[in-house]
Order: structure tokens, then sequence, then C-alpha cells
């Protein structure tokens, strides 16, 4: 997140298991960056899911995001 790599980081964060109210989004963000064409077939447009799942990130680990200097 600190590096603005949101691809890996909705990757890494997907995978965890404590995502509490925010795990549905983030883990629709990671999973459309490897599958996007079955997203795009469902009405999904990328953009405004990975937005969602980055401010999903930014929400679940506000803590952390401010200690690493995150920017919104």
């Amino acid at each position: 997140m600190a590096a603005d790599d949101w691809d890996t980081a909705l990757k890494l964060a997907s995978r965890f298991q404590r995502l509490g109210e925010h795990a549905s989004v983030i883990r629709r963000a990671a999973d459309f960056l490897l599958r996007p064409d079955f997203y795009r077939q469902l009405g999904y447009e990328e953009q405004q899911v990975k937005a969602d799942g980055i401010a999903a990130l930014k929400e679940r680990f506000s803590t952390s995001w401010k200690e690493a200097g995150g920017r919104d």
C-alpha cells in the first residue's frame, strides 16, 4: 500500500482471513485481476471494482495506512 502497488496489495490482502465487512469487496477486486473477462461479462467495470477494493483496503487497514504515510 505504501508503494502504491495496489494490485499486489489487493492480491495479498485477499488471502487474509479477517477482513470483516470488507472481505467481499477486497476479494472481488483481487479476483478481477485474475479473471477480468469473467467480471466484465457480469457487468462489472474494472476501474470501479479496483477503486472500491482500494478504498476497502484503506478503510480496513486505516491505522497502518496512516502510519506508512499513505495518501488519500
